[in-house]
């Protein structure tokens, strides 16, 4: 009987391995899962809040790249440091640079591309801010001058957009990690063949083993959309310093822009006058504020700026 208690020893023995082994990689595959998708929430917020921030402030960079910091910074940040908001992001990507060679992040702006504005830069605009912008006021009526042009549905020559999709701006964000399972990085450079035809960040991150969370959003303007020198930004083209010497730096990097080619295609934009609703003329009504606010800066000397707002607040 002992020699047959060996074999089933060995034989119990080598069917717990077999089952063990998918066990394990499935338990190390969920964990992976639940790690990607808790990445790519924070990802999508955070790309969210700097659409927000970018739409209200023209894309500016200073401020975009200032709010993504910000959002992202749960990811890196340890718990009870009470640093800046920029300061455990801005150590995260020197940390994964030094490590790995490549960006922790790469956000790009998919829209609106100069396309865009060779087709929807308004030239008053243009001329006083000595770049493209588009308008983004007015949407609608533009969009009925643009058709009324002979335009398709609207739709620019060079862009193929319309004036509501160019004033959206879409986001792509392309963030790295490293796994937390051990052996994944082998995988990954073992499928590193798959992306050998693609050139982009996540392609060179398969080939060191890392992976990578790709997400996009759509957000809508509410300022006017300026044109921009760069679309791609990542840890190791940036140079943020203070707000001020941002934009002081952004506007000696403006090449001179030249009206001419701008106006060829695009359908000149009028915005429509609209008078008063009140039935009184518009200088009977601004005499009577002015009038209004006389007698309350008599009445109270001391808050002639409230009888002043008051006053215009009236007439508006």
């Amino acid at each position: 009987m002992r020699p047959s208690t060996r074999r089933q020893q060995g034989t119990v023995l080598i069917e717990t391995s077999l089952i063990l082994v998918p066990v394990l990689f499935a338990a190390g595959l969920a964990v992976e899962l639940l790690h990607s998708n808790q990445l790519r929430q924070v990802a999508t917020l955070a790309l969210y809040q700097t659409g927000r921030v970018a739409s209200t402030s023209q894309a500016l960079p200073e401020n975009m790249l200032a709010a993504f910091r910000q959002a992202i910074a749960p990811l890196f940040s340890v718990q009870g440091q009470r640093d800046h908001a920029h300061v455990p992001t801005r150590s995260a990507e020197q940390r994964f640079y030094l490590q790995t060679g490549l960006p922790l992040w790469q956000l790009e702006i998919l829209s609106p591309t100069q396309a865009s504005f060779k087709d929807f830069a308004d030239t008053t605009l243009t001329r006083a801010q000595g770049r493209p912008v588009i308008r983004n006021s007015y949407l609608a009526q533009q969009h009925q001058q643009h058709v009324a042009a002979g335009w398709p549905d609207g739709r620019g020559p060079f862009s193929g957009q319309t004036v509501f999709q160019a004033n959206t701006l879409r986001l792509r964000l392309t963030l790295l990690y490293s796994s937390t399972v051990p052996g994944v990085r082998l995988i990954m450079k073992g499928l590193a063949w798959l992306v050998l035809r693609r050139e982009d960040l996540v392609s060179r991150a398969w080939q060191q083993g890392l992976l990578a969370v790709v997400v996009e959003a759509d957000v809508m303007m509410q300022s006017n959309v300026v044109s921009l020198d760069q679309y791609v930004y990542s840890p190791d083209n940036l140079k943020i310093g203070s707000r001020a010497q941002n934009r002081l730096e952004h506007r000696k990097a403006v090449p001179a822009v030249n009206l001419q080619p701008l106006n060829q295609s695009a359908v000149p934009f009028h915005p429509p006058t609209a008078g008063p609703a009140h039935p009184l003329a518009r200088s009977d009504i601004e005499t009577a504020g002015t009038r209004s606010v006389e007698v309350e800066n008599k009445k109270n000397p001391a808050a002639p700026d409230q009888a002043l707002c008051d006053a215009l607040l009236c007439c508006m």
